[in-house]
């Protein structure tokens, strides 16, 4: 050991606190890494999950939109299930830490609402 990291063990060691050493500060590294790691795979799954939701949103306004005249209860429900999915989407949106990704599914929703506030119930 060189005097160096001998009088930071030292020093550490009367101060409480643990010395640096090489082998803590490459698990150290490793461990940020792989947090590092988690949260963009987390935010990744965050993006896919909303414009998954936002894509079966559309799909049953459309549905709504088709049924309206031939049969209006599934029409009204239709119309329930894509507020609820809005109301979750907006409910997540702000997690999303990409600024593209953010504006695009904001976009989306925003679409979503005026044309589920456009339809008459």
């Amino acid at each position: 050991m060189d005097r160096k990291a001998w009088q930071a063990g030292y020093k550490a060691d009367r101060e409480g606190t643990p010395p640096p050493t090489p082998l803590g500060t490459a698990a150290q590294f490793a461990a940020e890494e792989r947090v590092r790691v988690e949260y963009a795979q987390s935010q990744a799954v965050l993006i896919k999950f909303l414009s998954v939701g936002l894509d079966l949103a559309f799909t049953m306004l459309r549905t709504a939109e088709m049924e309206d005249q031939s049969d209006p209860d599934h029409s009204r429900s239709a119309l329930v299930q894509v507020r609820t999915a809005l109301d979750t989407i907006r409910r997540f949106e702000g997690g999303v830490e990409d600024a593209r990704a953010s504006r695009d599914i904001r976009g989306r929703a925003n679409e979503l609402e005026a044309a589920l506030n456009a339809f008459s119930w």
